[in-house]
């Protein structure tokens, strides 16, 4: 009988720019202990894939790891794998960004290791036809997609135990299937389970098999270390496939395309697997189809490849910031000459892409300030390098691809965006020496897993894994419109602070995120509106007139006037919402001050005062000084998510809300004006 070959799978990864101690941190409980396992046991080939932000890590505080993993490819027991370089998602990028992704990667194994990778390890398992010419031309052979995909197409379950050839516009590349059951098992049951299926695929006369996961799962993810290797999961594991090697052999995929035909063609749907889709969907339609999921009971694995959820793209409608981001990389992508002088900007582009902070799911990821932080630092390298020397100018585009024109100002020391379709508000402003977007502050939104926390349906949606934070569900609240600097807002008296933390400060106007008329000038931009806003003695028409100026270093000025549309006195609270991130204090580590009066960052609060100073860390660091012309009354509130992790449930500081307020009157025959500045200060 023929044995049954069995094809190990392994992705390792960690996120552009992470924290080298978290990286220390899964080395010590994975990475290392995994290798050491393996290498103990010669017999047994797999592939590792090692993504290009961890290999460049490893490659300075990790030799050792690198030296060890050379010995076992050279000696046949490990084949490598390649990908993007900076673990894109291929479908997301353009198509010569695939190959230079791909092509990078390749290019530093081959230095380093001396072995050119044939397959590769496709980022979140995100597919769409379209990126199978764009592997060819980078060299790649063959990839490995979930079952699911294969079954969505077409072709039964049982017929899943081997390789099969796709192709798009007569490029062909060879996709392997990857095993659901598989991915079940390993390492959550015992290694006894795993060995029966294994010989239950051979016992049936099935060729190949093959498990594909994150490396992370042996021994990084909450409560794995203990089991696998505490437990003696591993060690049972490769004793049970030692017991097996009369029908099941261990082989490297390099090795079953040389030797094996493959089953034929194929052609897959647009897909990843079904988690990812799920988590791609509006909270509401996550939670239709954990109902479906529930009606069909039983039969649920069965018509699982069938229940399908969105595309991974749509992580950019849910996320306007990553969105935002995104299309921002695209715009200097477009605008960023080639030739050796432009290497490492087109780096910084690359490296831009790497796939952690656009997207949700078990993982921080979007949430995780760090991770969005990262993309705009090496989105301002890039800018920054393209921009050099140049005064201020203004470019009127719809640079996020919505349908709506936006403003982008920009300089060689400052890059804005302003939306005068959403109230007129500024959306991004990065400094660009600085490298740091003081815009980037996340939203707070439903996500499906908070019906399970608030007790509203806690049967349509499975436990949030891990721990859970005591006040989590006292923390939730959710925006009435995204996050934005110089949102106009009418309030019923001095704003409150914690109406700003818990609830949404009521607006009296219709102003907040209305269209405004658009006048560009040379340096800025002037924003008008006439609208409506409640007042005890009924509605009243306002008009509203912003202009927003910028110089060369990225300082704004902005002015206000109001004046009454309808001729009579009116009597009301404006105030405008600022909101601000900078690493450094969404960690804890600095001050917020209103003229004299300290701010605890961590704690909702409120101050009257001309001006605010809000730092990361301590003096000398970076900082945002703004001020007004008039004494108003000051709300600042921690902006704070709750959002799941590996780790459970977790509070997140996503940056700090500011609402500065007046109260005014308007005569019949007059107007109320107030300036506003702001600039960004401290160490470059």
């Amino acid at each position: 009988m023929e044995k049954l070959r069995f094809v190990m799978v392994l992705h390792n990864h960690q996120p552009v720019g992470n924290d080298p101690r978290i990286i220390e941190e899964v080395a010590q409980a994975s990475y290392r202990p995994l290798l050491t396992a393996l290498e103990s046991v010669p017999w047994l080939r797999h592939a590792l894939h090692v993504s290009g932000p961890l290999l460049i890590w490893m490659e300075s505080a990790d030799h050792a790891y690198l030296d060890r993993l050379g010995t076992m490819v050279a000696r046949g027991q490990v084949e490598l794998l390649t990908g993007g370089h900076y673990e894109p998602i291929l479908a997301a990028i353009p198509s010569a960004d695939r190959v230079a992704q791909v092509e990078g990667l390749s290019d530093r194994i081959e230095r380093r290791f001396g072995v050119r990778p044939q397959g590769l390890w496709l980022t979140e398992r995100v597919w769409e036809p379209q990126i199978v010419p764009d592997l060819v031309a980078a060299g790649v052979r063959y990839v490995f997609m979930d079952d699911r995909a294969f079954i969505a197409a077409g072709i039964p379950r049982d017929q899943l135990t081997a390789h099969f050839l796709t192709e798009e516009g007569g490029e062909r590349l060879i996709v392997f299937p990857l095993d659901q059951r598989l991915r079940n098992l390993i390492p959550w049951a015992p290694p006894e389970e795993a060995g029966a299926y294994l010989a239950g695929l051979a016992a049936a006369g099935h060729r190949v098999a093959v498990f594909g996961d994150d490396g992370e799962k042996f021994g990084a993810w909450p409560e794995t270390h203990e089991k696998v290797y505490g437990g003696g999961w591993l060690k049972g594991f490769l004793a049970v496939l030692e017991r097996l090697a009369d029908r099941v052999e261990t082989w490297r995929p390099g090795d079953v395309v040389a030797t094996t035909p493959p089953a034929g063609l194929c052609y897959l749907p647009n897909s990843s697997y079904s988690e990812m889709e799920e988590w791609a969907l509006p909270p509401a339609h996550a939670a239709e189809i954990a109902r479906l999921r529930d009606r069909v009971g039983a039969d649920a694995e069965r018509f699982a490849p069938f229940i399908r959820g969105s595309h991974w793209k749509h992580f950019f409608i849910r996320y306007p910031e990553a969105n935002r981001a995104h299309k921002k990389m695209l715009a200097l992508r477009a605008r960023l000459p080639r030739g050796r002088r432009w290497l490492s900007a087109w780096d910084e582009l690359y490296a831009a892409q790497c796939n952690d902070g656009y997207w949700h799911g078990w993982f921080g990821g979007v949430y995780l300030p760090l991770l969005r932080h990262q993309t705009w630092i090496r989105l301002a390298r890039v800018e920054r390098a393209l921009r050099r020397g140049q005064g201020v100018e203004l470019e009127q585009l719809d640079l996020d691809l919505d349908g709506h024109p936006e403003v982008w100002a920009h300089s060689g020391g400052f890059s804005a965006l302003l939306s005068p379709h959403l109230g007129g508000t500024l959306v991004e402003w990065t400094d660009l020496r600085r490298t740091v977007n003081v815009l980037n502050v996340l939203t707070r939104r439903l996500e499906w897993y908070h019906a399970k926390l608030r007790g509203t349906d806690p049967a349509c949606l499975v436990a949030a894994p891990g721990q859970q934070p005591p006040d989590a569900r006292e923390a939730l609240a959710y925006d009435v419109w995204d996050r934005a600097s110089f949102r106009d807002r009418f309030l019923g008296g001095p704003p409150s602070a914690q109406a700003l933390a818990y609830r949404a400060l009521e607006e009296l106007g219709d102003f907040a995120e209305a269209p405004y008329r658009l006048t560009m000038e040379s340096n800025g931009v002037v924003l008008t509106r006439e609208g409506m806003v409640r007042t005890p003695s009924g509605p009243r028409l306002i008009g509203l007139r912003k202009t927003i100026h910028f110089d060369a270093r990225g300082r704004i000025a902005a002015a206000y006037r109001l004046a009454a549309g309808d001729g009579e006195t009116f009597a009301q609270w404006f105030g405008v919402e600022l909101n601000v991130f900078l690493p450094g204090l969404v960690d804890g580590l600095g001050e917020i001050r209103v003229d004299r009066q300290r701010l605890d960052p961590g704690m909702p609060g409120a101050a009257s005062g001309s001006a605010c100073i809000l730092r990361e860390g301590a003096a000398g660091s970076r900082e945002i000084r703004i001020a007004w012309s008039r004494p108003a009354e000051v709300a600042m509130s921690p902006i704070r998510t709750v959002a799941q992790t590996e780790r459970g449930l977790e509070m997140t500081c996503q940056g700090h809300g500011l609402v500065v307020a007046w109260p005014v009157r308007l005569p019949t025959d007059g107007d109320w004006s107030v300036e506003i500045s702001a600039r960004i200060a401290g160490r470059e």
